[in-house]
């Protein structure tokens, strides 16, 4: 089921449907495992905890290094990136984790950040509702 984006929509509607499509496209191609898919809501749940105590850079670099051994860490990573850079308006090419670590200035950085952290709770709400995971 396509949905479609509404004319006039707030900032977090644009985060959510943007959010919900990343998630959406994973569970079409089944990129996740079971176990996997467990490890993403668990990040998920987590990233944001960890942007607060440790900062947008730290946690982003964090994931990015989970990534290499993990298909959950690299779906949220990708997921994630994608996300935020629609919503940021940075050119195509530009990466997210280069920018995380490399703001222009502060005020960019702290936009950057609450745009991070907006995106993950869509991420950790769809994670929970849309997924499905197996019960033990």
């Amino acid at each position: 089921m396509e949905v479609a984006p509404m004319p006039f929509q707030t900032r977090n509607q644009k985060i959510a449907h943007l959010a919900f499509k990343e998630i959406k496209e994973m569970e079409r191609v089944k990129s996740l495992q079971a176990g996997e898919r467990e490890r993403f809501a668990s990040m998920a749940k987590k990233l944001p905890f960890l942007v607060r105590t440790a900062g947008l850079a730290q946690a982003i670099s964090f994931l990015e290094a989970k990534s290499k051994s993990s298909d959950a860490d690299k779906a949220l990573l990708s997921g994630l990136s994608a996300t935020v850079t629609v919503m940021m308006n940075f050119p195509t090419g530009d990466l997210f984790t280069e920018k995380c670590r490399n703001a222009n200035n502060l005020s960019e950085y702290i936009r950057l950040t609450e745009t991070t952290l907006e995106a993950l709770e869509w991420f950790k709400r769809f994670s929970e509702s849309v997924l499905p995971v197996q019960e033990k």
